[in-house]
């Protein structure tokens, strides 16, 4: 499997240096997945000696130097039999009935598989109908990378707007201590922290980035919350700056009523995301890397206890 994924790689690195060399001349590039794949498939080929690939290479080389008369005699009707045959077997036209299901609604798709189209009808998400359908039109009234780039924006667009979604908060109120600061005295490490009357903990699970940066702000409740907060990044990922930037304003709001908010169990990615804004928030305190798990999370010490902030705090 190695063996092939190579030979792959190496092919898709030939072709892309042919296209980028044929570019600067000013001739037209070619592409692997819409003809001569296809016309391979069809033929039998299962692609492993890419041989179709080097006769191709060698006869476009041959016609272009010496056999253009030749291709001039051949009627334009054959070459458009040919595209069309191309065309025909590139489209996956089972996908049109997938579209048409998708659309419909679901009493109208109900209906048709009793009376009219009695198999089953698939069924994928609107977007990706959508994108399909935006493809297909665009390739025709413009051109290939236009469509393609349109689909791979719009499809980026869906992704984001699902992804922010995905993002759950819960809370608790649990009682316990925090640390004051103070250095022990005779060994004692009772004298670092300091009693309260309850600590609201939220947990995050899911996603932080720029699409769901100011709706999960909202989630907090700065002035009904007790006088100590932490927010638990154990389930969460921090993907960009507006992410650290909603935290920081989520700091902010707590910061002027007196109270303070704490982070807690940041994975190593966010972590390092967050070191580097370190000098741009100034709202919110938290833990520093003490171990790191096997499944890459930032860890406290085996001794840590949810209700008490270690001394490990980073004023950021």
């Amino acid at each position: 499997a190695q063996q092939e994924i190579k030979m792959v790689q190496q092919q898709i690195i030939a072709m892309g240096s042919a296209n980028i060399i044929a570019g600067l001349f000013g001739t037209i590039g070619g592409g692997s997945t819409i003809g001569l794949s296809m016309i391979n498939c069809f033929a039998g080929s299962n692609g492993r000696y890419r041989l179709s690939a080097l006769t191709v290479a060698v006869f476009v080389f041959v016609v272009v130097l010496v056999a253009a008369p030749v291709i001039a005699a051949i009627p334009a009707a054959a070459l458009v039999g040919i595209m069309m045959a191309v065309v025909y077997h590139t489209f996956e036209w089972h996908s049109v009935v997938v579209v048409l299901a998708t659309i419909l609604p679901q009493k109208a798709r109900q209906y048709i598989q009793r009376n009219v189209y009695k198999r089953s009808m698939r069924k994928i998400q609107r977007a990706d109908a959508f994108v399909i359908v935006l493809v297909t039109v665009l390739t025709i009234l413009v051109n290939l990378g236009v469509a393609i780039a349109a689909g791979l924006i719009f499809s980026s667009l869906v992704y984001s707007w699902q992804s922010a979604h995905n993002l759950k908060v819960s809370t608790e109120c649990v009682a316990g201590a925090i640390d004051n600061g103070k250095q022990p005295i005779d060994g004692d490490l009772s004298v670092q922290t300091e009693q309260v009357d309850g600590i609201k903990v939220y947990r995050l699970d899911g996603p932080l980035f720029f699409g769901n940066a100011r709706s999960f702000v909202t989630e907090f409740s700065p002035k009904s919350d007790p006088d100590t907060v932490e927010i638990h990044l154990r389930d969460a990922y921090i993907y960009d700056f507006s992410a650290i930037n909603a935290l920081n304003t989520i700091g902010e709001k707590y910061k002027k009523l007196g109270k303070s908010i704490h982070l807690k169990h940041i994975k190593v990615k966010s972590r390092k995301l967050m070191s580097k804004a370190h000098d741009l928030l100034t709202h919110f305190t938290y833990d520093t890397i003490t171990e790191v798990d096997t499944k890459g999370d930032i860890a406290l010490h085996s001794s840590y206890n949810l209700n008490v902030t270690q001394p490990t705090n980073v004023p950021v």
